[in-house]
């Protein structure tokens, strides 16, 4: 589901080229593409463009031959839009579902940000949590750098390598550069970034997440770890995080694009020289 003026056909043929230069089987390909619906909406609160999607996922069949709307059938609804529009794609999934669906098989997953500031977040938090067919259960927060492959390994290489945990100190490091370059612009997301900026569409989530990982304490006892575990290990990461210095500059060519003001004072570039004051990294 988006707002871009596409249809089903469309969406498959922008995908299977990503599928075949993967896949040799054409009709495992052909067979997964199938399965592939887009509707266009007029907004994120579309009624009838949300019944249509449930429709299709009604006439469907799972796997084991199971009708789609039986009580095992979970629905997950990836939402990756700006947060201000959180709540009105919320209440409208969770009214047109909930229709000819248990409402405690809906999910939402939220892309962030979840919000731009402690006030925002807190409102946006307060309002999923009123809605009544949503419990906190079935609400996900989730940053996509974390599902890329070399930062899902961090923690496995720290803490599965002996040599790792020897040298993974201040007595042996002197500093850890974390760097992200881009080679393209705002490719017309210059309206979102713009009231953004680098440090909060970028540093703060992705780039924070890295450093957590890369500097938090390993688990004890269990090689693996639950999800509040993690969170409480980078958590006291941050609590000890200080930010030394901070540079901030804006790349020429920003404001070509359209959708950016001319006159623009939105950041595209940060460098943050951080400490961590714990026993582990002090001085680093």
């Amino acid at each position: 589901f988006g707002r871009s003026k596409i249809n089903s056909l469309d969406l498959r043929d922008k995908i299977r080229p990503f599928l075949c230069h993967q896949s040799d089987n054409i009709t495992l390909v052909n067979s997964f593409l199938d399965l592939c619906y887009y509707k266009s909406g007029f907004g994120y609160d579309d009624v009838k463009a949300f019944e249509w999607m449930n429709k299709q996922i009604i006439n469907s069949k799972n796997f084991n031959g199971n009708d789609a709307t039986a009580p095992n059938y979970n629905y997950l609804f990836y939402l990756a839009i700006p947060p201000n529009l959180f709540y009105t794609s919320a209440l409208t999934i969770t009214n047109t579902f909930s229709k000819t669906t248990p409402k405690e098989s809906i999910r939402i997953l939220f892309e962030k940000p979840f919000g731009k500031d402690t006030a925002s977040y807190l409102q946006l938090s307060n309002s999923l949590a009123s809605l009544k067919m949503l419990c906190e259960n079935q609400i996900y927060r989730i940053d996509h750098y974390l599902g890329k492959e070399m930062v899902r390994l961090i923690p496995s290489i720290r803490f599965h390598n002996s040599w790792a945990k020897t040298v993974w100190n201040r007595q042996h490091v002197e500093k850890v550069i974390i760097e992200v370059t881009e080679t393209i612009g705002t490719d017309g997301r210059g309206g979102y970034f713009d009231q953004y900026g680098i440090i909060r569409d970028f540093m703060q989530n992705h780039l924070l997440q890295i450093l957590t990982l890369v500097a938090m304490e390993p688990p004890s006892g269990a090689t693996d770890t639950g999800e509040e575990d993690m969170r409480d290990l980078k958590c006291n990461v941050i609590s000890c995080a200080r930010i030394d210095t901070c540079d901030l500059g804006q790349y020429k060519g920003y404001t070509d694009d359209e959708t950016v003001p001319n006159d623009s004072c939105t950041p595209t570039f940060a460098a943050l020289r951080i400490f961590i004051d714990n026993d582990r990294w002090i001085g680093v």
